[in-house]
């Protein structure tokens, strides 16, 4: 009893000492959000020129690459995130299509014309959604002019010849009334028809080390080769003296038996044994086999085959299946206000182009290939927008309220008067 008299003497004193301290006010703490430019790095139309898919013309830039799938085919990877973690963008407006999911899918891009390329090395996932969570890429094509310009016509020809590397062409047209209207034409088109090498488009261990010294055979080396591989233990038709008379003649009579009844063995057909017994349709028939023409004597049963054959053809100086051609066909107007403008624009694009690593389809497993078929990837991309923007939209917003309100008295008499009219 006077412990716990005690005990809570000593609570009474420190609570009471706690109390007496005095109150101290911490500093107000202020958070700030980075400033977003800081994560803006824009490529410049003499950069995009020298590029040949979206991906080039953008990896030069701090914390982006491309992430190429054969020559012709490359996507912005931003700080290791691609796909569908990256936004990609033309004119405001996302294009990301199948490229988002497969990385042979090229991204439709006009490097020929194509004004600057933003990108936002930072996620942006509140104005566009999941698809920006590592970032966006957005093309500015310039076909829908932002401003006057300073000519009333003006013509860009462009010409491109390169060993190696795509070749283009093509012509833009801007003619605008000096005053508020603005139209742009367009027309590119890129090619390469392969890409030369020296040698072989297969590396000489495809040839060489497939089979391995010890046995067996190195699977992953024969996926990377495209080879079809095999080890197989052949039936050696010199191996037996005769011929099996009854198989032969039954195979003859019925060629379905030769699945049904002896598994399609080659063997079947051959024996060691000059006459055989068999049962045949009720009754015990005796058959004088003939001999072998092939028979050699002493000869193993079984031989090991090795088959070692290109399902993709091993091209000779070109990487194969490495062509490609982009075309564009393009047109904008903008019609300019005191306050802004309102533009519209339809852009055709089309991409078609080989996949190298498979040059064809991998139909391994056969005696021939002649029947596959070229892997190549077509892309067509048709978009029509309207873009416009208002400095001052308030007399707008307002002019619309009204032009509402104004609509609903005059439904709204419309009506009554024709009720009225009805009661009477």
């Amino acid at each position: 009893m006077k412990y716990s008299t005690l005990m809570t003497l000593i609570l009474l004193a420190m609570q009471q000492a706690q109390a007496e301290e005095p109150i101290t006010i911490l500093e107000p703490l202020i958070f700030q959000g980075d400033d977003t430019d800081k994560n803006l790095n824009i490529a410049l139309k003499e950069r995009i020129e020298t590029a040949n898919t979206l991906g080039d013309a953008v990896k030069h830039m701090s914390g982006v690459q491309s992430s190429a799938f054969g020559p012709n085919s490359g996507a912005p990877v931003i700080r290791s995130l691609s796909g569908n973690r990256v936004g990609i963008l033309e004119n405001g407006q996302a294009i990301n299509g199948m490229n988002a999911i497969s990385g042979d899918i090229n991204i439709p891009f006009d490097p020929l014309f194509t004004k600057s390329v933003t990108v936002h090395k930072g996620t942006n996932t509140v104005r566009y959604g999941g698809q920006a969570i590592g970032g966006y890429v957005d093309i500015d094509s310039g076909i829908i002019s932002k401003m006057l310009e300073e000519k009333s016509a003006n013509v860009d020809v462009v010409y491109k010849k390169g060993f190696n590397d795509f070749s283009g062409h093509g012509i833009r047209i801007n003619v605008n009334n000096q005053e508020n209207l603005s139209t742009n034409i367009q027309f590119s088109t890129q090619q390469i028809s392969s890409y030369k090498i020296p040698g072989k488009s297969k590396a000489t261990v495809c040839d060489t080390a497939i089979f391995s010294e010890r046995g067996g055979i190195d699977s992953a080396l024969a996926s990377a080769c495209q080879r079809d591989a095999r080890i197989e233990q052949i039936f050696n038709k010199a191996h037996h003296q005769y011929l099996n008379k009854h198989v032969l003649e039954d195979i003859a009579q019925n060629p379905q038996h030769f699945y049904d009844y002896y598994d399609g063995l080659e063997s079947a057909k051959y024996t060691d044994q000059a006459v055989l017994t068999r049962y045949v349709n009720g009754a015990y028939r005796e058959f004088v086999n003939d001999p072998n023409p092939d028979y050699v004597p002493n000869t193993p049963k079984y031989v090991e085959s090795q088959t070692n054959q290109d399902v993709t053809p091993n091209y000779q100086k070109k990487l194969g299946n490495s062509y490609a051609r982009n075309e564009n066909i393009a047109i904008g107007s903008t019609y300019f206000l005191d306050n802004g403008y309102i533009g519209i624009s339809a852009d055709y694009k089309t991409s078609d182009y080989g996949v190298p690593g498979f040059s064809m389809e991998n139909k391994s497993f056969q005696s021939a290939y002649e029947d596959s078929l070229p892997v190549t990837v077509q892309i067509k991309q048709n978009r029509f927008a309207v873009d416009a923007l208002f400095k001052d939209p308030l007399p707008l917003l307002i002019f619309g309220i009204k032009y509402v309100i104004l609509c609903k008295y005059i439904n709204y008499k419309f009506i009554y008067n024709f009720q009225q009219n009805l009661s009477l």
